[in-house]
């Protein structure tokens, strides 16, 4: 009966305040920008700064239709907005805080800013409440399904049309994106395999899928989205899964599976050790309770200032036990089981890890990707400056594998590995080597360039025109290196034009070869050169060979 009397009165309390809520009278939260006095009255905030600040953020979305775009002109403008703390020691005051979108989607979607009340907005759905988080499962409901909304009951910073306006607004902003992100996704042939696994390495946020052209990239954009900053990363993604793919089916191998059996009964016995000393402080902390109860029941009654004490400690003693027993019950329902695999199941997973490599590129993206979740919990991804990806693979059972790729970045301009590339670059021209054999040079070496590929000529040639390397031809035409008289050089000092010294050499007159270090006619820089070349030029002598002269350049 009395179990009966506790629910009729739980009926009662909730038919009053359903009743209290739709005549609009039920004390709720006020959002920020309001305050309420003593007697029930709402006002707004007495502080211009705040009311200005929200006024703001609805006029500049009439303004700009897209609440992304206010966040960007609030980071823009470095004007923060005012929240009140609803949890900590601070719970009720008023904070600035840096703008985000979570923000300034509260404030549009709030019917209360246009006066309105309302009740039933959120509603808790059981089947999708998570254990330990008692703010989980709660759904937002559509207007039509509140419970009740009750107008002009508080003051009002925006009319009712201009609400109706705003959320019109919102819900044609998200179905264009809807569709626009399932046109991209229709018009791409390659489908990523680590949706839903690859979380960022800098920031811990899930990563999503972008396409772009024939590939598909992982891009890190929770601080662009949520926060108006930049991205943390923007992966190329198909390399990122060949990576994965390729591990996967490593970690199929037997010898995996013997590791994967002895990492499981591993962390199960360090899982059990720790439910024994959990198991130890438990008696401690019991034996101390009861020592504190028998010292508080043997004190005389008539000394308060004792026995208040001993009761203080005898309360703070059961108080650690209880929080003993409690760690030591999660302990224990955390103690895992050791993974044994059989001996038939062991031969079906050597006979997959040799099969399934051959049958991988027949099977569909969602096949692959379901095969990868069997033994995949995540993909952690971390890229460095230099374009080199740290992937940290978490499987089933905690084992947790790395290796790294290298992907594609926009710029490595500046960058450590492009000073290396580029004192490359100087070490090969003073070998004597054309643009052309250095590309293939460093191909050869396992250099890459910024985006992946090959080493071209034009690579090379952008390469040494931003950091001013010039080629043994530029240094030798600007006369820095004084080994031997150019052709241009001649001309001025015999008085003759250049055509004349490549007609005599297509004709025999004079012999020479070229500078195989700078693929250029240099003459030996002496007096000598410049009398035989007037003599040539005077018709005193027939023919002048530098084929005997030896000179390294």
């Amino acid at each position: 009966m009395s179990e009966a009397e506790l629910h009729s009165l739980r009926l009662r309390l909730d038919a009053g305040r359903l009743s209290k809520a739709r005549r609009g009278e039920l004390v709720q939260f006020l959002p920020t920008g309001y305050v309420r006095d003593p007697d029930g009255t709402v006002h707004f905030d007495p502080d211009q700064g705040i009311q200005e600040r929200i006024r703001l953020v609805f006029t500049k979305f009439l303004e700009l239709g897209s609440a992304s775009k206010v966040l960007r002109f609030l980071v823009r403008n470095q004007l923060k907005v005012p929240r009140r703390q609803m949890s900590g020691p601070r719970i009720g005051e008023i904070l600035w805080k840096e703008p985000c979108l979570c923000a300034a989607r509260s404030i549009l979607k709030n019917p209360a800013y246009a006066g309105a009340f309302a009740y039933g907005r959120r509603m808790t759905e059981p089947a999708r409440k998570v254990s330990g988080h008692p703010g989980s499962g709660r759904i937002h409901q559509s207007p039509s399904r509140w419970v009740a909304l009750v107008k002009d009951v508080y003051p009002a910073y925006i009319t009712w049309e201009e609400h109706e306006r705003i959320q019109e607004t919102i819900a044609k902003n998200w179905r264009l994106m809807q569709e626009r992100m399932s046109r991209q996704r229709g018009k791409h042939t390659a489908r990523p395999l680590l949706r839903g696994l690859a979380y960022c390495g800098h920031c811990g946020h899930a990563m999503r899928v972008a396409y772009k052209a024939r590939w598909v990239n992982y891009v890190c954009a929770a601080a662009q989205a949520k926060h108006a900053r930049p991205s943390c990363q923007f992966l190329s993604g198909h390399l990122i899964d060949e990576a994965v793919v390729q591990e996967f089916f490593r970690v199929l191998q037997s010898a995996e599976i013997d590791a994967l059996e002895h990492i499981s009964a591993r962390g199960a016995a360090h899982q059990r050790e720790v439910v024994r000393h959990l198991e130890q402080d438990v008696a401690r902390l019991d034996y101390a309770a009861q020592k504190a109860e028998r010292q508080y029941n043997h004190v005389d009654p008539e000394n308060r200032l004792i026995a208040a004490t001993l009761e203080r400690k005898w309360e703070l003693a059961l108080a650690d036990l209880e929080q003993a027993r409690q760690r030591l019950k999660d302990a224990q329902a955390a103690v895992p089981k050791a993974i044994a695999v059989p001996r038939e199941l062991r031969a079906v997973f050597a006979d997959i890890g040799h099969q399934l490599p051959e049958a991988w590129p027949g099977l569909s993206c969602e096949a692959q990707r379901q095969l990868l979740r069997t033994l995949i919990t995540a993909v952690n991804l971390r890229r460095d400056d230099e374009g080199m990806v740290q992937v940290r693979i978490v499987w089933k059972g905690g084992f947790v594998s790395e290796q790294t790729v290298r992907v594609p970045i926009h710029s490595l301009r500046f960058a450590k590995r492009e000073q290396q590339i580029v004192e490359r670059i100087r070490e090969l021209i003073e070998k004597g080597m054309d643009d052309s054999a250095i590309a293939r040079t460093l191909d050869e070496e396992g250099y890459s360039p910024c985006r992946g590929g090959a080493f071209t000529e034009r690579i090379v040639l952008k390469l040494r025109c931003r950091y001013k390397v010039p080629s043994l031809l530029a240094r030798l035409r600007q006369g820095n290196l004084p080994e031997g008289y150019t052709v241009r050089e001649l001309t001025e000092l015999i008085g003759v034009d250049s055509s004349w010294f490549y007609h005599r050499i297509g004709e025999g007159t004079l012999q020479i070869a070229r500078t195989p270090r700078y693929g250029h006619y240099l003459f030996p820089r002496s007096k000598r050169t410049i009398q035989q070349l007037k003599q040539l030029r005077n018709g005193k002598i027939h023919q002048l060979s530098f084929l005997s002269e030896h000179h390294d350049g």
